[in-house]
């Protein structure tokens, strides 16, 4: 699997959090999965279509990690599609992509500077550990800035790019299964990561 520092894909224009109306459609509303974690599988409106398959099961279950009791983090964004392959060096049919962004709810840290760019390199590092190798994926890891109204301070959301590819709808998702357990394993890592860092700066102080 490609894991890389995708710069490319960074985002230059803000938003706040919490979010309200998304601009592209009236429809999407932002959720608290933290506060309302039944409402995962209803709101993820781009996995819906896709729900027989594993790798749509294990991305539900990745979002009720990262937004329950034992994640430092939550999410605020995903996005999902499946179209034809548009990237030249894939020789396959179809392209799986999308997205997902994440900080710890901790504002300290999230607020804090070169605190995404940390946590990006930790993402890079722990995925890029992973084997066995995993053809036909990849990984971009960029960041957003946001504006966090519970601070009332700028930060930036981590954003993970993923994409897989494959000649059916089947072994496009089959490998994208493997993608997002991977993701579920370096989220738990940094994760760890994180609550070290804050264990270090309690025993500072």
């Amino acid at each position: 699997m490609i894991v890389y520092r995708a710069k490319e894909l960074d985002i230059t224009l803000g938003r706040t959090h919490p979010w309200t109306i998304a601009g592209y459609d009236a429809n999407c509303s932002y959720i608290d999965f933290r506060e309302e974690p039944e409402r995962i599988v209803s709101s993820l409106e781009d996995f819906q279509e896709w729900a027989e398959y594993a790798a749509t099961q294990r991305f539900y279950d990745l979002i009720r990690w990262l937004n329950g009791a034992d994640s430092l983090f939550e999410t605020n964004d995903t996005a999902f599609s499946i179209e034809p392959n548009c990237t030249p060096d894939q020789p396959y049919k179809l392209q799986a992509s999308g997205r997902l962004m994440l900080f710890p709810s901790d504002m300290r840290l999230t607020c804090a500077t070169g605190f995404a760019e940390w946590m990006m390199a930790r993402f890079h590092f722990h995925l890029a550990q992973i084997q066995p190798p995993l053809a036909a994926a990849a990984v971009g890891i960029s960041r957003a800035p946001c504006l966090f109204k519970s601070a009332n301070a700028k930060g930036d959301e981590v954003v993970l790019y993923f994409w897989a590819w494959g000649n059916t709808n089947d072994t496009t998702m089959s490998i994208l299964d493997k993608v997002f357990d991977r993701l579920r394993m370096a989220a738990e890592k940094v994760n760890d990561d994180v609550r070290e860092s804050l264990r270090g700066s309690a025993n500072r102080s």
